[in-house]
């Protein structure tokens, strides 16, 4: 797009980067009226949210820069369409009670994006760890309270908010009748599944703590206490519980699990998997891992249509699909995005704006200039790396993507496994340290062809030996699964460099610095509200954020009746 002449020089905002931040931004605030201009000096949209075919991805892992290292594609067997496939550097797990699901919702742009369930969480557990015992103490949590193994209450909750599969046809095939006798649900009983005898579904609701068959009854009453004390704090009424939390705020996981609800260690590792952080329970502190708990307990259940799913993926390439909308969003109020051309320097200008100077050569003005800080400038302290993999399954495992409520009306096309430390070991007798997580998609969310699947894996392990047990882990779902003759086609690795986030940052008068994204397998609870906070120092209110003016509405309605 280099020949491309801008239609003006002169510009209220210029926002730098087709990520998630800045195209929510150029979206907000091109609806608000102002004259936006979005550049990237990439030839893609998404930046580190990019997806892209088979053959683009090989293309990216060949010239790849920060945050980015170590890439590389290996193809194992001939692929016929490569061009077919959409794979994603952002997978992120959008939860229901997510702030990024309000937005949509307000804004009335859920239906812009096509939603697909994430089922049930796995983890990799043998008999002989089910079989280890806690030697905790007494611990306060042991009297299962009034509700603890009752089903979960969906009732009216489920039949609100509907919309984020509006539109849908529901899929009237029932995997589970490709599964062996044993793994498929009959009844309403939730009976927690097992695969291949390692692969354990992770109870996160009482009807699991009530159901599952590893659970004794002094570890059904400790893990619905837990449940309990989850629950009760997210309400800020509650003095009890957050008195607990404080007083054990930066208490280890593991530890609190140990003390204060004597729970076994497979239980332990299971609870820490709905987190999906990268540090062990060890080294988690108490804090962190319940606001990602919080955010597990208050969506499970609270889904239309499968209420065994806590969490939706967006299909056709993750959060980069959020990108392309947004941006999209951006040029139908009037914005104008350009790929291709890159801001190279930024100098004060007159009456308080600022001059930019383009790669193609053009000098332009704004106001206003939103940037993306790198990794290259964050403190060594602050920076974590993740080894990751995109693995391309020649089978479609379908064990993983069954129904697990009898009365679920769809069946969910994404899972999460996770695989604890000490699970995974490589030839020369080295254990994972840290957790490797895989989130699996299945054909239906557009990434791969029929009869294949998708998995993206993560480690807070460093390469070589990340890359070898993100393999190892693979090849255990696929034994797991019993897919005959499944293998991986294609698999795509690479390490990418996170910092961690901090509030955008005003360096001078109209210029400003957004935090780059974090490295959570779910989608960053803190993009919107830092989006929100930019708008408002720019228009001087968060008011109609994101909405449409009347005016579009009519176009949209105009556009849509031709």
């Amino acid at each position: 797009m280099d020949d491309f002449a801008l239609p003006s020089l002169e510009w209220d905002v210029i926002v730098s980067g087709t990520g998630v931040k800045p195209s929510l931004l150029a979206a907000a605030l091109s609806r608000a009226g102002k004259r936006v201009l979005q550049v990237d000096d990439k030839d893609y949209y998404g930046d580190t949210q990019a997806a892209f075919s088979l053959d683009e991805l090989e293309g990216w892992a060949a010239s790849v820069s920060a945050p980015f290292s170590h890439a590389s594609c290996e193809r194992r067997a001939t692929i016929a369409r490569p061009r077919s496939y959409t794979l994603t550097l952002a997978p992120h797990l959008v939860y229901w009670s997510s702030n990024l699901l309000e937005l949509l919702r307000n804004v009335e742009m859920t239906t812009s994006f096509t939603w697909q369930a994430v089922g049930s969480w796995w983890i990799f557990l043998t008999d002989e760890d089910v079989a280890q015992r806690s030697s905790g103490g007494g611990g306060i949590g042991g009297a299962l309270v009034d509700a603890g193994v009752k089903a979960v209450k969906v009732g009216d909750t489920v039949r609100k908010k509907a919309g984020w599969n509006k539109g849908r046809k529901r899929e009237s095939r029932d995997l589970t009748s490709d599964l062996p006798p044993e793994l498929q649900q009959t009844g309403d009983a939730p009976t927690l599944r097992k695969l291949g005898g390692v692969l354990r579904e992770v109870p996160c609701t009482f009807e699991d703590v009530a159901w599952s068959p590893d659970l004794q009854d002094r570890d059904r009453g400790y893990l619905g206490g837990l449940l309990r004390f989850i629950s009760k704090c997210s309400d800020p009424e509650d003095t009890k519980h957050h008195q607990l939390l404080a007083e054990h705020a930066d208490t280890p996981l593991s530890e609190f699990l140990t003390t204060v609800y004597p729970l076994p260690p497979f239980t332990i590792a299971s609870i820490h998997s709905l987190t999906l952080l990268p540090t062990p329970p060890e080294a988690t502190p108490l804090r962190t891992a319940l606001d990602a708990l919080i955010r597990h307990v208050s969506s499970i259940g609270r889904i239309p249509d499968i209420r065994s799913a806590a969490a939706l993926t967006i299909a056709y390439g993750g959060s980069s699909e959020l990108c392309q909308v947004w941006s999209r969003g951006a040029a139908v109020a009037g914005g104008i995005n350009v790929l291709s051309r890159g801001m190279t320097s930024i100098t004060p200008g007159d009456d308080g704006k600022h001059c930019i100077s383009l790669s193609n050569g053009e000098v332009v003005t704004a106001l206003w200039v939103l940037t993306t800080a790198t990794t290259a400038t964050a403190a060594p302290s602050s920076i974590t790396s993740l080894a990751k993999g995109i693995f391309v399954i020649s089978a479609p495992l379908h064990a993983l993507f069954t129904k697990k409520f009898a009365d679920d009306r769809i069946p969910p096309n994404a899972a999460v496994l996770t695989f604890p430390s000490g699970s995974l070991k490589t030839e020369d007798q080295v254990c994972n340290k840290n957790p490797v997580y895989i989130i699996a998609h299945a054909s239906a969310t557009g990434e791969c062809g029929p009869g294949e699947a998708v998995l993206y894996t993560s480690t807070l392990s460093p390469q070589p030996v990340g890359y070898v047990f993100s393999e190892l882990a693979v090849r255990r779902v696929l034994s797991a699964c019993g897919e005959e003759g499944a293998d991986i086609s294609f698999v795509c690795r690479f390490t990418q460099e996170f910092a961690t986030p901090i509030a955008a940052d005003s360096k001078e008068d109209g210029l400003v610095e957004l935090s780059p994204m974090s490295g959570d397998l779910a989608f960053d609870a803190g993009v919107v509200e830092e989006c929100k906070q930019v708008y408002e120092r720019i228009i001087g209110t968060k008011e109609g954020f994101l909405e449409m003016t009347e005016e579009m509405r009519r176009q949209y309605a105009l556009a849509e009746e031709e």
